[in-house]
């Protein structure tokens, strides 16, 4: 019998350890704030409560521990872009700049003949307002002329990056992630998140490196990354409308039946 009792407390035990060390690990994960700190803080405070034995604390605490749960998983990192990024980017009422790619990879060398490198945003459907970090917004058509005013432009910080979308609009310039902190990391973990394509130009080697769906192509060329942000948006805009086909389909049904 004793035995017995030992062994239903060692499970016991190593059941809710295994659930708080989970639970700390992905609060770990968050980069833009410190909830685990936060976490060990409110465990310290109850415990400590009721070791203690305050009569009115030690309830409290252990009554709202339920909602403290819920409101860290809510203000999680990941919690919040997983939300966030199901906006989508208004696309303009107007006929799309067909050739924005072009002009883009040809300021891209551009620059990097002028041995300055250079990265590039290109947002697509899902909106990155919320992840950027912009000293002020342009939304200005695309041109060759427009890009290498802004690129020669004393302003420019070649450590930062340029931030265009599929429109063909130049969103911003010296622009970062919101975060600041790993901006390669950030960069596949953003592009993992949403429909994002970002691209480097290198000075030194003359190619490009190339990250979308949370990987990374370098050593390629203009052509190459040509071609393949070109189909990465055709496989974008087909699964959209067979989303959109389905949808139909699935509405149809519904009404007829």
């Amino acid at each position: 019998m004793f035995y017995h009792l030992i062994a239903r407390d060692i499970i016991e035990i190593l059941f809710y350890s295994s659930c708080v060390f989970t639970f700390c690990q992905w609060l770990r994960t968050d980069k833009t704030k410190n909830l685990i700190i936060y976490f060990f803080a409110y465990c310290s405070l109850a415990l400590s409560a009721w070791v203690l034995q305050l009569p009115t604390l030690t309830p409290f605490l252990c009554t709202y521990a339920p909602v403290m749960l819920l409101l860290f998983i809510v203000l999680h990192e990941k919690t919040l872009q997983r939300n966030m990024l199901t906006l989508c980017s208004i696309s303009p009422a107007r006929t799309e700049h067909q050739d924005w790619l072009d002009t883009l990879l040809s300021s891209s060398l551009s620059i990097i003949n002028s041995h300055k490198k250079i990265t590039v945003i290109i947002e697509h459907k899902d909106a990155l307002d919320h992840f950027i970090n912009a000293p002020f917004t342009i939304n200005a058509d695309m041109s060759k002329n427009v890009l290498d005013i802004f690129l020669t432009s004393t302003s420019y910080d070649e450590q930062k990056m340029i931030w265009v979308n599929t429109n063909g609009k130049i969103r911003g310039i010296n622009v970062d992630w919101i975060n600041d902190k790993d901006t390669k990391t950030d960069t596949l973990f953003y592009t993992t998140q949403s429909d994002a394509i970002i691209f480097n130009a290198h000075p030194l080697s003359r190619t490009f490196s190339l990250i979308m769906d949370g990987k990374e192509m370098q050593h390629l060329s203009a052509h190459h990354v040509h071609a393949m942000i070109k189909k990465q948006l055709s496989s974008f805009s087909s699964s959209h409308h067979k989303g959109a086909y389905r949808e139909h389909n699935k509405a149809e049904k519904t009404i007829s039946h």
